[in-house]
């Protein structure tokens, strides 16, 4: 597989149009809102989402189906139980990085 850094507001708008579980994990945990996305990384060999805004990063990795690897919104990263999650990130990978 390969990986890809997404920069173009319409096309990081399509992407994150495309997870509505992604879109609601960044509003309502991180108070990232679509718009204010500067820079989306998709990396198919790790099977992880980067969301840049601004300075700060926000990074999703799936662990298999059932699991992800996130950031936290007080800082650090942790393994939480979200098959919604792991599944759109292996779903946004398959679909944007053909």
């Amino acid at each position: 597989m390969r990986d890809e850094t997404f920069t173009d507001p319409s096309r990081v708008a399509t992407i994150l149009g495309d997870s509505s579980r992604l879109r609601y994990v960044l509003t309502t945990a991180h108070g990232i809102s679509v718009d204010t996305v500067t820079e989306l990384r998709l990396d198919g060999d790790n099977t992880k989402i980067d969301v840049c805004v601004g300075d700060r990063m926000v990074r999703f990795k799936a662990r298999g189906t059932q699991h992800v690897l996130a950031t936290q919104p007080g800082g650090g990263m942790a393994m939480t139980l979200d098959p919604a999650l792991a599944q759109a990130i292996y779903t946004l990978i398959d679909e944007h990085l053909r």
